[in-house]
């Protein structure tokens, strides 16, 4: 069943392209298991126009292991590594169009791997829109958690934002940069909020803490605009 995840909706990400295309997607965050061969981010693209549209998708790697390989696949065909932009045509009102990213381990099972998927009209360059996905093996050796009621609001925010799901379980909260380079450190408390503002315009990733300062679960998405 597709879900709306809400990092996804509140990134500096799809959304809609002039509200002309609207993108849906599973998820922008997507373990990685051990043994798995193929991982897959799966979107979809409507074209709300009344105008036959050409898009070009441009795939973009990060950061991730060497080991692993990336591809997309549109609605017209699936591409490996060696593509990163191609692209398709939309008929007005089209709707339901695929535009899955792929991840390939080649098995190889530690790591994360951050990868940008930009989509933008041919015709009108300017009328672009992108998002950051991220797939990651996991955390060993750590006490990982579910936190099903986490958030983080404002998400994308100007710079404030504040916790709420916690459970009282996170003690610091640590933001890195997609290269993954600590920018910013915080204790946490209920009620308290983090100040991002010195930050660059961009996406952030939030790992969460413990009072030993091991990590309890997967990062999380924050965009700062």
């Amino acid at each position: 069943m597709k879900k709306y995840l809400l990092f996804f909706a509140l990134l500096a990400g799809f959304g809609t392209l002039r509200s002309q295309v609207a993108i849906e997607n599973d998820s922008t965050y997507t373990t990685v298991p051990s043994g798995s061969v193929d991982v897959a981010a799966h979107n979809t693209i409507d074209n709300n126009s009344n105008q036959q549209k050409t898009f070009q998708w441009v795939r973009t790697v990060i950061s991730a292991p060497a080991e692993w390989t990336s591809g997309v696949c549109d609605k017209n065909l699936c591409y490996f590594e060696t593509v990163s932009t191609k692209q398709f045509v939309m008929e007005a009102q089209e709707t339901g169009a695929t535009l899955d990213l792929h991840l390939y381990p080649n098995n190889y099972y530690a790591g994360l791997g951050v990868f940008e998927l930009t989509v933008s009209e041919v015709a009108d360059p300017a009328n672009s829109a992108s998002a950051i996905y991220v797939f990651d093996t996991g955390i060993s050796g750590t006490k990982e958690i579910q936190l099903a009621n986490f958030k983080a609001y404002p998400n994308p925010t100007a710079g404030l934002f504040t916790l709420s799901g916690t459970e009282g379980k996170i003690a610091y909260l640590a933001i890195h940069d997609l290269s993954g380079k600590q920018v910013q450190r915080f204790s946490v408390a209920e009620g308290d909020w983090y100040d991002i503002a010195n930050l660059p315009t961009g996406t952030y990733m939030m790992n969460l803490l413990d009072e030993n300062q091991q990590p309890l679960s997967n990062a999380r998405l924050i965009s700062k605009f």
